[in-house]
């Protein structure tokens, strides 16, 4: 009972510091505008919505390019406390600060407490999710819902409740209408339940009680789609731009700046941004995309390697970005190193800690359900579009196996001179696959880094808060 009661209150200290830390951020910008024009568009669709207007923006136009939930988020707010950038920012920083908590319930029930607590801590000061609630982004509710989500799925496996498998098909199909890309998740459930219900019949039925609610609360805005649309759409129609700009000749599988606007200007978005537009980039995006694939399927595999590289790199973007592009000011190189290593680092360390974690501890039913979803968010990036950015919602549950890993290190030498010759192999071997890992990670970064070293070099002269790089 006493490590209980000191366990909830280390979990409170850890919510108010991880609500501290991204209050502070909010209320130092509370003057600042937005920038980039996803926030302007989750803006105007917002707007649009608290005004009586719909799902609209350019002046009333209707559109299907957007999953509907964070703009009605956004509407919401603004409708509570008015048309405020400020406002929004510090009811993300609380929706931030819940973080570390489902954290904690999902590392205690994984491994332990002790795990869960690290985990908590390490999420909680993570710098790049005290930066996010400072824009207009899904990110501000994606990376609070998946989390959730397997903290119901693993509450739900344990205690075989109908109503937390109800639960948890509730929260997939809100991430789902926050962000439609984790839709595909729900096909890997069913081997999961499969595999580890006593009766195979009980295992399709918990599988239906997740996808009821699902689809419950995805259908409604498809079938609004579909018929804005005249084809079925299901929650947003963006996928298409994705997939030309993931498999085009000239790129690298990533958002290219200059291949996004040529396509776009090619189509007329630009000159007439309505429906029609929006549905050709859609389709002619797909159409091109999958031409790319035909005529060179060699290059379409080296183009989901390549993509695989880029989910794994650093989150230097948004420092390239707002740096060079003069929001900062001009910074001492020193001052700017500093910021650089501050948001790389961290994701550098949770990764590499991550990989013992994973590795040299054991496998259970909670842990499998984790690892099949950071494969298939890997895997579905590499499929269609991937950015540094996208890894940041696996981050949460790799802190969890970075906190593992610390613990599991201090291991490895005593069990490599075990007696036990059985223990001392199985030792080898994984302690030789997570170098090898370890050793694919750090070769990535470091290519990442030789392809950038120009960028740098400009972005660490004088000056280089005037480079205006692209986003």
């Amino acid at each position: 009972m006493r490590w209980e009661r000191q366990n909830l209150r280390c979990v409170v200290v850890v919510f108010l510091i991880a609500l501290a830390a991204r209050l502070l951020p909010a209320l130092l910008t509370i003057d600042l505008g937005i920038a980039l024009d996803d926030m302007f568009q989750y803006d105007a669709l917002a707007e649009s919505i608290r005004l009586g207007q719909g799902f609209t923006w350019y002046g009333g136009i209707q559109t299907a390019a957007r999953a509907p939930l964070y703009p009605l988020f956004l509407a919401v707010v603004y409708t509570l406390l008015g048309h405020s950038f400020a406002a929004a920012r510090i009811v993300q920083a609380l929706v931030g600060s819940l973080l570390p908590l489902v954290i904690y319930g999902v590392g205690r029930r994984l491994i332990n407490d002790r795990v869960g607590l690290i985990a908590a801590w390490a999420v909680a000061l993570y710098p790049m999710f005290l930066l996010y609630p400072l824009g207009l982004a899904t990110e501000n509710l994606f990376f609070l819902f998946v989390p959730l989500a397997v903290l119901l799925l693993i509450k739900a496996a344990e205690t075989s409740s109908r109503l937390y498998y109800l639960l948890s098909g509730v929260v997939l199909g809100l991430t789902i209408l926050t962000r439609s890309v984790i839709s595909g998740f729900l096909v890997l459930l069913l081997p999961w339940l499969w595999c580890y219900a006593d009766r195979k019949r009980e295992a399709i039925r918990n599988w239906i009680l997740i996808l009821l609610p699902v689809i419950a609360i995805t259908i409604p805005w498809s079938i609004r789609n579909s018929l804005l649309y005249g084809e079925f759409v299901f929650v947003e129609s963006s996928m298409g731009f994705n997939f030309y700009l993931g498999y085009h000749p000239e790129g690298s599988g990533t958002f290219d700046s200059d291949i996004a606007v040529e396509f776009l200007q090619r189509l007329g978005a630009f000159d007439a941004p309505d429906l029609g537009t929006e549905k050709a980039t859609n389709d002619e995006g797909m159409r091109e995309g999958l031409r790319f694939i035909r005529e060179d399927p060699a290059r379409a595999v080296w183009l989901m390697l390549s993509k695989l590289s880029h989910f794994l790199r650093l989150d230097k973007r948004v420092l390239l970005y707002f740096y060079s592009n003069n929001f900062l000011g001009e910074l001492p190189p020193l001052i700017l190193a500093l910021i650089f290593l501050v948001i790389c680092l961290p994701w550098v360390a949770v990764l590499l800690l991550s990989v013992p974690g994973m590795v040299l501890g054991g496998l259970t039913r909670d842990k499998v359900l984790v690892y099949l979803l950071l494969v298939y968010l890997a895997g579905i990036h590499m499929l269609i579009m991937a950015e540094p950015r996208f890894h940041l919602v696996m981050v949460p549950l790799l802190a969890v196996f970075a906190a593992q890993g610390v613990i599991s290190l201090s291991r490895v030498a005593s069990d490599l001179n075990s007696a036990d010759q059985r223990l001392r192999r199985e030792t080898r071997w994984r302690v030789a696959l997570s170098l090898l890992i370890v050793a694919v990670l750090l070769i990535n970064w470091a290519y990442e880094l030789g392809t950038d070293m120009d960028k740098l070099r400009l972005l660490f002269s004088s000056g280089g808060n005037l480079a205006r790089f692209t986003y």
